[in-house]
């Protein structure tokens, strides 16, 4: 078995096997990549030392203005590197080459201390030197370990909230059983974009120019300064900050280019220093200094705060537009030079990785899970189509591009061009994960419902895994929390406990299933164990929201959002007169429909076997029980567009609708469904016992809104109706729903293929459905990779809202996806 043994291969399978197309053009950024791939994955304190340093000597000061003076000890203070020979997008967040990641220990105080092993994670494992963890034992951790959100989090929930996340020992801030799986403290905020447009338009002065202002404005009226005059503070400090991090790297390009003697590099240089001496105060003139401010602005803001797995980069097709096309027409600038910078930023982008602190965290977003997406396509603010040349060239640069980075997002409507389908799919079908496709259909008119302006809506750009934002005007930031659907079956059927934590309660006690006589009085005892952990999710999200604003700002950050302008108000905290929006997260969808399905065909319908002999099979994970583990394996399945399990799963799904209809958040938030696992369903499905739907203990749960592994039967346009048959459509509470699709090589090859996927993706806008993603590759491949790994080290493939090296996958992970269905168009 190999990567030769499969009919068809991607061309990724192609490059792999040394089969190599062209690659003139892009000798420069081949370079950097190899660079960068020969360093190993590590860990970078210098933002975390810094960081404390600075928070140490302002201890008592307002917090929003502590926090824009430790940016600027930042920006003053942490190296600045430029690559003497190859760059031409500068900036990085450590002094040399490779993937790294930044500490946040304001974050994750109580869990520093695990970083000493990191190296021997099973997945997302990476470097800290015996130097660099000396000093975050001795000067790091004293500080935050009793300082952190993390600390301070975990202590303020209610007991019966905190045994259900974290158990018995009141010590424990980072090891989570899976059963809801926070992100609040593993991250300062989700993922979300700024206004780079405008950022481009006034360039650092015209931010401060304003700060400055409205602190005099507010200067006026004791109790509006009292109000409003620590953010505005805080935003000079923070500008400051932002024009000395550029300042210096325009005095290294100077210095860089005076030392070079190659004539051709040494003009580069020049030109980079000339645009970061612009840059320091002035907005964008150019293509190139538009993209070099995004990309500081970008970096800036990863120094200010932990945002999870990155910041969106928005719809950069549209951003940079203008600059393009000016300079494309004086003749400043070419379409192969901007290709050629585009793939530099991409590069920028691949070495900032995300690295949980706790191993807890890591499990959750395995292989350095990253959101920095970048969107093309999709409409104007005015309802036309915005496809420009800028989207295909976007798409050219990551085609056959050795990266997973960035994220590429293809927002598609009713009236996207041929042209434009036909690009995401070829791409698609080169087997690297991208680009994953946002429906406008869908995304648009939910986002009126819920208050955007259709102009607003119709501007939105994707961030995150498969979430979406409307810059400007949404600002809730708080990290969500993933529900285990598989565990909630399970405390269905155990009167609320689950086998690992053995007879403890965990759950409400709702009754022992073998006296269920009705499938009404199973499906009311399921609900009652839905709503409990629904309930206890909100809670702690609620606790989240309060103690957030006490301990972390961003005010750069919230600086460059419209409504914290506004309101005079940190992202950390409330935001009046702006788009706020929870969500709560399920993981195990299919597992859980497939569950109840079968429980009520093959107990109550059909009457194949009794209550007794179903509890009795999962109690001994179907040891001596595989007739009746076949017998709930045939049941109906969702993901087959078959009415019956569809029907389920309609209730099931508006179970958490009902719910949601009739609680919101802290401030009167919204709370919505989101099906969107990243990588919880591994580690989720390791804490529940057998279940159901003839799945075995400990066995991974599905992921995302596909079908369960090895159950979806009907091919994929079926996997597309089932999705639109069980959503609970008239429901506004509701939000970014991930679908993965396996697709073969061989049933996309050729021109044939290629039209039959802009059918397929025809189909899905039509039927309304929020995203879906395709992995394209062979089974043969995947299996030869996961046993020869030394042979694959560039191997991509799509995870979740994410493609990520498969060799950075664990080995659970890894069988995880080989075992998707692998269906044909």
């Amino acid at each position: 078995m190999g990567i030769g043994t499969a009919a068809v291969l991607t061309l990724q399978e192609q490059w792999l096997k040394g089969e190599t197309t062209s690659n003139e053009g892009r000798e420069r950024t081949l370079k950097i990549n190899e660079m960068i791939r020969a360093q190993p994955v590590r860990m970078d304190i210098g933002r975390a030392r810094l960081f404390t340093e600075s928070m140490e000597e302002t201890d008592g000061e307002n917090l929003q203005i502590r926090w824009a003076k430790a940016l600027f000890h930042i920006a003053e203070n942490i190296p600045v590197y430029i690559e003497p020979d190859y760059e031409l997008v500068v900036g990085k967040i450590t002094g040399s080459l490779g993937r790294f990641g930044l500490l946040f220990p304001e974050n994750d105080g109580p869990s520093l201390l695990e970083l000493e092993h990191a190296d021997q994670r099973p997945s997302s494992s990476f470097l800290v030197t015996p130097e660099d963890f000396d000093v975050i034992e001795k000067e790091i951790y004293p500080y935050w370990a009793d300082n952190s959100f993390a600390k301070s989090y975990v202590q303020a929930l209610p007991e019966e909230t905190r045994k259900l996340m974290f158990g018995e020992d009141k010590n424990n801030f980072s090891k989570q059983q899976f059963v809801i799986s926070q992100t609040t403290t593993a991250r300062s905020s989700t993922n979300f974009n700024f206004d780079i447009a405008e950022l481009l338009h006034r360039g650092v002065r015209g931010y401060r120019d304003e700060a400055i202002a409205r602190l005099e404005e507010c200067k006026i009226d004791p109790a509006r300064y009292v109000k409003e005059g620590a953010f505005w503070e805080a935003s000079i400090i923070a500008c400051d900050a932002f024009s000395a991090l550029i300042r210096r790297y325009a005095e290294a390009a100077h210095a860089t280019a005076d030392a070079a003697v190659d004539p051709v590099r040494k003009a580069e240089l020049q030109l980079i220093a000339d645009n970061c001496d612009w840059l320091v105060e002035n907005p964008a003139r150019d293509f190139r200094t538009a993209i070099q401010l995004q990309w500081f602005q970008q970096i800036i803001a990863r120094l200010e705060q932990n945002v999870g797995s990155s910041f969106g980069n928005g719809r950069m097709d549209q951003v940079l537009w203008p600059y393009y096309q000016k300079d494309l027409e004086s003749g400043t600038l070419t379409r192969a030079e901007a290709k050629e910078l585009f793939e530099c930023y991409w590069l920028n982008i691949s070495q900032i990785v995300t690295m949980p602190v706790s191993e807890s965290s890591g499990r959750l977003f395995e292989a350095y899970a990253h959101f920095e997406t970048v969107t093309i396509g999709g409409q104007t603010s005015e309802g036309k189509d915005a496809t420009n040349d800028l989207s295909y060239l976007i798409i050219e640069s990551k085609s056959g591009f050795p990266t997973h980075f960035p994220d590429l997002a293809a927002r598609v409507h009713s009236r996207s061009p041929e042209k434009f389908l036909f690009a995401c799919a070829e791409t698609i079908k080169e087997g690297q994960g991208f680009p994953k496709l946002y429906n406008d259909e869908e995304i648009v008119p939910l986002y009126v419902q819920k208050g955007a302006t259709m102009a607003e809506a119709l501007d939105y750009a994707p961030a995150g895994c498969t979430e979406a934002r409307i810059i400007n005007r949404e600002t809730y930031i708080n990290g969500g929390a993933a529900m285990n659907l598989g565990a909630i079956v399970e405390l269905t059927m155990n009167n609320g406990r689950l086998h690992r934590f053995g007879e403890r309660q965990i759950g409400l006690e709702t009754g022992d299933p073998r006296t269920f006589e009705t499938f009404e009085e199973f499906f009311n005892a399921y609900r009652a164990q839905h709503e409990f952990v629904m309930r206890n999710a909100c809670i702690q999200q609620s606790v989240g929201d309060v103690i957030k604003p006490t301990k972390l700002a961003a005010p750069l950050s919230s600086l460059f959002v419209g409504a914290c302008r506004d309101a005079a108000a940190d992202l950390n905290g409330y935001v009046p007169d702006s788009i706020r929006e929870i969500f709560m997260g399920n993981v195990g969808y299919a597992t859980l429909i497939d569950s109840v399905t079968a429980v009520k065909k093959v107990v109550y319908d059909d009457k194949a076997i009794t209550m007794d002999e179903l509890c009795d099979a999962l109690d001994a994970n179907f040891e001596g029980h595989e007739v009746i583990r076949q017998l709930l394996l045939n049941a109906p399945k969702y993901g087959n567009d078959d009415a019956y399990a569809d029907e389920i799963g309609y209730l099931v799904d508006g179970v958490e609708a009902d719910f949601l209809a009739t609680h919101r958040g802290l401030h009167d938030e919204i709370i919505t469904n989101r099906i969107v696992p990243v990588t919880i369903h591994v580690p989720a499905g390791m804490v529940v016992a057998a279940t159901p739907d003839g799945r075995h203990s400990g066995d991974y749960l599905s992921e995302g809104t596909s079908a369960s592994h090895g159950c979806e039967k009907s091919g994929p346009t079926a996997v597309l109706i089932s999705n639109r048959n069980v959503k609970n459509a008239g429901a506004k509470e509701r939000a970014a729903r991930l679908l993965n699709i396996k697709l073969s090589p061989a049933g996309v090859a050729g021109d044939a293929g290629t039209r039959h996927l802009v059918d397929f993706i025809h189909t899905w806008c039509d039927l309304k459905l929020w995203h879906v993603q395709f992995n394209v590759i062979n089974r043969e491949t995947l299996v030869d990779a996961k046993a020869h790994p030394e042979n694959y080290q560039d191997l991509m493939v799509r995870v979740a809202g994410y493609s990520a090296y498969f060799n950075d996958l664990s080995d659970r992970l890894k069988q995880e996806i080989i075992e998707r269905a692998e269906v044909s168009l």
